[in-house]
């Protein structure tokens, strides 16, 4: 079955956490240098950040285990003298939870990822090393082999106001180099470097990964995706755009047994669509109600 929560619109809605008026990134930074992706880069490294001082207030990730139909001791898995922000849990197929997160290190937003093998968590990982630009906003599937396939925003300094999409993928090995998904394509006719933001990704019951994201063109937000194997590395261009996108964000792609994919997104004036990615074609969206930021999946 289907299952599709969103946030009811109330009058105001100045208390949310991103405004859906203006859906862009909470801030972005004007980076010293601009970052390079090597083809063979060494390991990333293990976070070696000072732990926090539980007596200061602080934002953290906590985790809790179920034991015996009961919800264990939480877990401080973050655990910095920084605030840790917007994380998200997958379970693998034997169990295994993977955690990714945002979290400022060293006075940059990175992304960290950890992992439970169900008697520890592992020390976090720097998922967005190797760059000096701000990243937000991280997502996270696994595989039927217990990879984690991880997309984020990061901001860029090709124009003001830009932003990409990056993919990685971890294991109890660690993650690969960050890889940009977006890389400045259009599906207008306009051609320039616009930004791409508000990231997702989804699995089906083939290992088919969907990684989606909005692309701010003038007059038109686009939904790009591209599609390809768990086991592959994606694809250099973007596969290609939602035939229906309009002024609409915050996107959530899921995936299903059958090879298919569902995306639910939030419109500017607070409508929840719905459409379908069946047999490489995308349905037109279907209006669904109204709220905010809605949250997708497929069991």
């Amino acid at each position: 079955g289907m299952f599709l929560a969103f946030a009811f619109v109330l009058p105001s809605v100045s208390a949310q956490e991103e405004n859906p008026l203006t859906p862009t990134p909470e801030s972005s930074i004007t980076p010293e240098a601009t970052p390079t992706m090597e083809a063979t880069p060494e390991p990333p490294p293990t976070l070696e950040i000072p732990l926090g001082n539980e007596t200061q207030p602080q934002a953290r990730i906590q985790a809790a285990a179920p034991s015996s139909g009961a919800l264990s001791t939480q877990i401080n898995i973050s655990n910095t003298v920084d605030e840790s922000f917007k994380s998200k849990l997958a379970t693998d197929i034997n169990g295994i939870e993977h955690v990714v997160w945002r979290e400022f290190v060293n006075g940059k937003q990175d992304i960290l990822y950890s992992r439970y093998d169900g008697i520890n968590w592992s020390l976090p990982v720097i998922v967005s090393y190797g760059s000096s630009f701000n990243s937000d906003s991280p997502k996270l599937v696994t595989d039927s082999v217990g990879v984690a396939h991880i997309v984020w925003q990061e901001a860029d300094n090709d124009h003001a106001d830009d932003f990409e999409t990056l993919y990685s993928r971890c294991d109890e090995t660690g993650c690969t180099s960050p890889v940009t998904l977006s890389d400045g394509q259009v599906c207008g006719s306009s051609v320039y470097d616009w930004k791409g933001v508000d990231p997702t990704i989804g699995i089906d019951g083939n290992d088919q990964l969907m990684a989606a994201w909005m692309s701010y063109e003038p007059g038109r937000i686009y939904m790009m995706y591209s599609l390809w194997s768990s086991s592959d590395v994606p694809p250099t261009s973007r596969t290609g755009c939602h035939v229906n996108s309009g002024l609409y964000a915050y996107p959530m792609v899921t995936g299903d047994s059958n090879g298919n994919f569902h995306v639910a997104m939030m419109s500017y004036s607070y409508g929840i669509y719905y459409s379908n990615f069946i047999n490489g074609n995308w349905s037109s969206l279907q209006n669904i109600g109204s709220g905010l930021f809605p949250v997708l999946y497929i069991d």
